[in-house]
């Protein structure tokens, strides 16, 4: 640009001092509205780098704030705690009146769950339940299957809770439906476990029930079921039995009816 630039005032005729000043004034102009460019991309990089910002930092908020797995915790309270996909307890919510007072007394949200899920255990109300002798169980859920299975060994190890006492429900269907009868999804698990042995059994049955009680009903069903198998079975014998003796008995008379008329009339044939 500069070898044009000069060519072209070799071409003009005038005076040494007014082609240099020109040329000088058409040099300070291109420097100018180099700058000025510049100082545009630089105001440009800067307020696209803002926004960006602003995106991901609006994106990171509602990310923060939306659940992605929930676990309920059940023993007589019971409370739903729901986790973000960074781990966190975004919310308590109790869904008995004990479960509403200790909600309000947790202070867990934006804790770890696990570290939450040992705050819950260190509550008053919940150890002088464990001393009486309730049951505790807990329940997770997620969209995913295997994080709801990572959380419940995660639990398992941080709090010492034996895993048999952690399930995990991952039929979102379900947890709506708890949620709809007004339940925890951990006790609702319970019930469709007991209303599958006993289909007259309803929420309401169970609504107000601690987990050891609705465990012993469970229990108490299973056992009834037991009896009416073993019941069944039993009649099946008892016709089994009576269909081999009649056979056997029917043979053997038979049999025997014939070779002895046979051998007798033969013996007296010879010695007539």
């Amino acid at each position: 640009m500069d070898n044009k630039v000069k060519a072209a005032f070799e071409q003009i005729h005038a005076d040494d001092s007014l082609k240099e000043n020109t040329r000088t004034a058409i040099y300070h102009h291109m420097e100018s509205f180099g700058k000025t460019r510049q100082r545009s991309v630089r105001r440009f990089a800067t307020a696209a780098a803002c926004i960006l910002t602003l995106v991901l930092a609006a994106g990171g908020y509602f990310s923060y704030t939306i659940p992605a797995a929930a676990i309920s915790i059940d023993v007589n309270p019971s409370v739903e705690l729901q986790v973000n996909i960074y781990g966190k307890v975004i919310d308590v919510k109790g869904y008995n009146a004990d479960g509403v007072a200790l909600a309000d007394e947790l202070s867990v949200n934006h804790s770890n769950y696990a570290d939450a899920v040992n705050s819950i255990l260190d509550n008053e109300q919940i150890k002088s339940c464990i001393a009486s002798d309730e049951l505790l169980e807990i329940t997770v859920t997620s969209g995913w299957e295997k994080n709801a299975e990572k959380m419940r060994e995660c639990i398992s190890d941080e709090t010492g809770i034996d895993i048999e006492n952690i399930y995990c429900m991952v039929d979102q269907a379900e947890v709506e439906e708890a949620h709809l009868a007004g339940i925890s999804f951990g006790k609702y698990r319970a019930y469709l476990e007991l209303h599958e042995m006993n289909p007259e059994i309803t929420v309401d049955d169970i609504r107000d029930l601690t987990m050891r009680e609705i465990r012993d009903m469970i229990e108490e069903q299973s056992g009834a079921n037991s009896s009416s198998a073993d019941y069944g079975k039993g009649q099946g014998n008892g016709k089994g039995s009576g269909r081999e003796n009649g056979q056997g008995n029917g043979q053997k008379n038979g049999q025997g009816n014939a070779n002895e008329n046979g051998t007798a009339k033969g013996q007296k044939n010879r010695k007539q």
